[in-house]
């Protein structure tokens, strides 16, 4: 059975890829540390967002998006995002002080629970600002 969320700006049910969707924007764009409660939740990408626009920095995102989002145990919580396997990250820098991440993976709806049943391919189109992030 698909995990159900609250979609944080309406309040509606959240269920299936929208909310996977919602929690991997979350993820990335909340810094590591952030959560008194949940120190290892988030990502590194807000402390990379007012750095120089070149490839050390995009390979830099790359690196901290991925992580961020790969599953994983910390102190008896669980982090990641298990429900989205990221095959591939683009990031669109045109704009100075923003970047658009794009990602295409796997959706999995029974991840979290092991199940790879019902995969299916997703976009998913995440705009980042510096304003954003303060």
């Amino acid at each position: 059975m698909s995990s159900v969320g609250i979609d944080r700006n309406t309040g509606a049910v959240l269920v299936g890829w929208p909310h996977v969707a919602q929690s991997i924007v979350t993820i990335v764009t909340t810094e590591l540390g952030e959560r008194v409660q949940r120190r290892d939740f988030g990502s590194n990408v807000p402390g990379l967002i007012d750095r120089p626009q070149n490839e050390e920095t995009l390979l830099e995102f790359f690196i901290a998006i991925a992580e961020a989002l790969e599953p994983r145990q910390v102190r008896n919580s669980i982090y990641g995002e298990p429900r989205f396997q990221i095959e591939q990250i683009f990031v669109d820098v045109d704009t100075p002080g923003e970047l658009i991440v794009s990602m295409t993976g796997t959706y999995l709806p029974d991840g979290h629970t092991g199940k790879v049943a019902g995969a299916s391919r997703q976009t998913l189109r995440i705009p980042i600002a510096a304003a954003d992030l303060n």
